[in-house]
């Protein structure tokens, strides 16, 4: 007895436990047999490959139709994702499996860009980079200066010399302190300070170059550390009559 299934389904066995087909039935009694099908289920190979720069979470496989399937493509540091190769530009991809399928995911390198770090005059820089392997590095003034790849961030924060202030930035319109710079170009970089104007009539805090005297009462101002630039709270020092 031969058992043939239908478009879309496939033998599986009688219904004596025989799976051969056909099967050969011994006639000394009443037999009642059946053939039992089932609905046949397609396999589809699916293969996923990364170009260069990136990889893919996976490689494909043997998938049984209907099943729902996710292939993620990741950049290597300096790249990005561009698309794939059946044109999706999402980097996370999901379909439906009902046929074979090739997929590859197409990097392309990041361009890089020259950053310089200038020292600057009344102050110093602190840049602050994370590195890709989330390291952090904090260095002072052109020390991190080199190429960096699109999209690197950088954090830089100004610090004043006594006697001076932070007035902005040279090489970038900005007054943001901190400054986040994020690497879109070629770029010199460094911080503007100016020197703090000299007041007479605000004798509560003052900075001068090699000053003791306060002007305004006639009066000798002790215990002023030497330095090029004093910085004085003229409230909280003891003033001796010189007169």
């Amino acid at each position: 007895v031969t058992a043939t299934p239908s478009a879309g389904y496939q033998f599986t066995s009688w219904s004596n436990g025989s799976t051969a087909n056909p099967v050969t039935v011994r006639l000394n009694t009443d037999v009642f047999i059946t053939a039992n099908f089932e609905v046949l289920i397609n396999s589809y190979t699916i293969t996923a490959i990364a170009g260069e720069g990136g990889s893919v979470s996976s490689q494909g496989g043997e998938y049984e139709e209907g099943t729902e399937l996710t292939i993620s493509a990741t950049p290597d540091v300096g790249y990005r994702f561009v698309n794939w190769s059946n044109g999706s530009s999402e980097p996370d991809i999901t379909f439906t499996v009902n046929e074979n399928i090739n997929l590859e995911a197409i990097f392309e390198e990041l361009p890089k860009y020259e950053i310089v770090f200038s020292e600057p005059n009344g102050g110093i820089i602190v840049v602050t980079y994370t590195y890709p392997n989330g390291n952090v590095e904090n260095a002072n003034n052109d020390y991190l200066s080199g190429e960096y790849y699109e999209g690197e961030i950088f954090t830089i924060t100004p610090y004043s010399q006594p006697g001076y202030r932070f007035v902005g930035w040279i090489g970038i319109d900005s007054t943001d302190n901190p400054l986040e710079l994020i690497v879109e170009s070629n770029i010199e970089i460094s911080a503007e300070f100016e020197v703090i104007p000299f007041d007479v009539n605000d004798m509560d805090n003052v900075k001068y170059h090699l000053y003791n005297k306060d002007t305004l009462n006639g009066k000798k101002v002790n215990n002023i550390k030497s330095s090029n630039y004093y910085n004085a709270n003229f409230n909280n020092l003891e003033l001796e009559n010189i007169f």
